[in-house]
């Protein structure tokens, strides 16, 4: 299930708590998503399908039909949690949970699992995405699940009063990541007061302030931020002011430390462009293009077959057709068309935005 969107999000805590501004700054930006992130929240269904199966609890039918490689991990994760129920658990599936009385304002996400024990909280978060590794310790997201998790047992639980620690674990499989933490009940609600309600009550007033980090990768913003353009912008302004011709180690050094993260700007300003100009938005000397691609149709053998008697070889040293750019060199374009042209399909590539030549 995909998670209820608050701007005080659990999943964006570790952005907006650094970055104060960045609240307003994209709220009414439009959501995004990738195939990533749309192949993270299958698993997410699959998870809790696995999990209230375990736990003998109804389940809806998947929306899809899960890759071998998902089923296995989908399973493990609902086996790691089974470890941690008891007879009298409490355990609560893709739960909503609200924070709001933590942080003075309204804040709210969705967790993946909670379990409550008569003497703590355990937050359990699956993670499918292999680029970033992801540790509990201090992390913001869980630490707000977790805070909501303690919410809804001081409504739902007659024992809360004997809740004094608060368990948090992070299952990340694909990269054989699990990442646990414990903490006291009563420091996270220390932390609650000293970094959350004042980072939460700042992103909503006329003192928010921005500020650029790798947390940018995860701002809707990202690519029309200023204030993340200006640590590139202030690289090639101190460089100007220089006078020796070539650069120094040094300055060498500064390029190579913000490499990345410049490359990743200007990638993100490049969509961005893209997406407006495919919505209409007209971008003086630039164009978009789409180069398109061959690709054979057909199975290898009917193609083998067509060849028969032109004297080209059809196959590489395996038994695998050889691609369409060998063939049509060897039987030159005419022939190649009479051949092999019922074989082959135009399909448009990917879009780009290009200067316009001049003429």
């Amino acid at each position: 299930m995909p998670e209820c969107h608050s701007i005080l999000g659990a999943s964006s805590a570790h952005r907006w708590c650094k970055c104060t501004a960045s609240v307003l700054f994209t709220k009414d930006m439009p959501a995004e998503t990738s195939e990533h992130a749309e192949e993270g929240t299958r698993a997410h269904e699959l998870c809790e399908y696995k999990l209230k199966t375990c736990l003998q609890l109804p389940v809806d039918e998947l929306s899809f039909t899960p890759d071998k490689e998902m089923n296995e991990h989908a399973y493990n994760y609902a086996l790691y949690v089974m470890q941690f129920v008891k007879a009298n658990s409490i355990v609560k599936i893709e739960q909503r949970v609200d924070y709001s009385s933590f942080i003075g304002a309204e804040g709210f996400g969705t967790a993946d699992c909670l379990i409550i024990n008569e003497d703590h909280i355990h937050v359990i978060d699956f993670k499918y995405g292999m680029g970033v590794k992801v540790d509990a310790e201090n992390n913001f997201q869980m630490m707000l699940y977790a805070l909501g998790a303690y919410a809804y047992a001081l409504i739902h639980c007659e024992h809360v009063e004997s809740i004094k620690s608060v368990k948090m674990s992070i299952f990340q499989p694909r990269i054989g990541n699990i990442s646990e933490w414990d903490i006291p009940l009563l420091d996270l609600q220390v932390i609650a007061e000293r970094i959350f309600r004042p980072r939460a009550q700042e992103a909503l007033s006329a003192n928010a302030r921005f500020a650029a980090g790798e947390w940018c990768r995860w701002c809707k913003g990202r690519a029309v931020c200023r204030a993340r353009s200006e640590q590139f912008a202030e690289i090639v302004e101190d460089f100007s002011k220089k006078l020796p011709p070539d650069l120094s180690d040094e300055e060498i050094l500064e390029v190579l430390r913000k490499a990345d993260d410049f490359a990743s700007w200007l990638k993100d300003v490049k969509e961005f462009a893209l997406t407006c100009a495919v919505n209409g938005k007209k971008w003086d000397g630039f164009k978009i293009s789409s180069r398109a691609t061959r690709k054979f149709v057909g199975s290898d053998e009917s193609i083998a077959q067509a060849l028969q008697g032109t004297g080209v070889e059809p196959y590489v040293i395996t038994k695998k057709i050889r691609t369409i750019t060998e063939l049509e060199k060897d039987l030159g374009k005419k022939k190649f068309t009479e051949v092999l042209g019922q074989f082959v399909e135009k399909v448009n590539g990917k879009e780009s935005l290009v200067p316009i030549k001049e003429k």
